[in-house]
């Protein structure tokens, strides 16, 4: 039974260690983002939503690792915290992504999926966009757009965005996939 249950650790262990791809083709041309994994575990950025500050833990490719907060108890790649950290939501799972590009042919985006439920219908999401630029700015929090039925005034949907100005996420830095017929 001992042997059960250490191979279930494991099994979970290898299952958190696998993200979202760091090198996705979108459109076919292949980013690399490796580079901007946080070191440290994590990038750390404050935002305010409706006069209210929060800390925003993200790692790039992976989840939030080590984790010092008590209150972040789901292994998550983005976490949102109250400034005195007593309250952790995550932002997405990093086992349900989608890598897309942004709308302004920038650069590429980031959409995790699944993160604290709001109610039994939805759940928090990020979009993180990776954008063109000729020096590497940091992340950044830009807003938060959430979504309410109005006939039960049940929210539908948390999306928070963030972006990241960097030469990575610029097509002429990255390789083209050539495709024959």
């Amino acid at each position: 039974m001992r042997a059960v249950y250490l191979l279930f650790l494991v099994a979970i262990a290898v299952y958190h260690a696998q993200a979202y791809d760091c090198r996705p083709l979108v459109n076919g041309t292949y980013y690399d983002f490796t580079s901007l994994i946080a070191k440290n575990g994590s990038y750390v950025v404050e935002g305010v939503i409706n006069g209210t500050t929060y800390v925003f833990q993200i790692q790039i490719c992976g989840v939030v690792s080590p984790q010092p907060y008590k209150a972040c108890t789901v292994p998550s790649p983005v976490n949102q915290l109250t400034t005195d950290h007593s309250v952790c939501y995550s932002l997405g799972d990093d086992l349900v992504w989608a890598w897309d590009p942004n709308p302004y042919n920038d650069g590429v985006r980031l959409s995790l999926y699944h993160g604290t439920y709001l109610n039994h219908i939805t759940a928090r999401n990020l979009v993180l966009y990776f954008i063109c630029n000729d020096v590497f700015v940091p992340i950044f929090f830009e807003h938060e757009r959430i979504a309410v039925d109005p006939n039960d005034m049940l929210e539908v949907g948390a999306q928070y965005h963030f972006s990241i100005k960097t030469p990575l996420a610029c097509a002429s830095s990255v390789s083209s996939v050539v495709t024959t017929n």
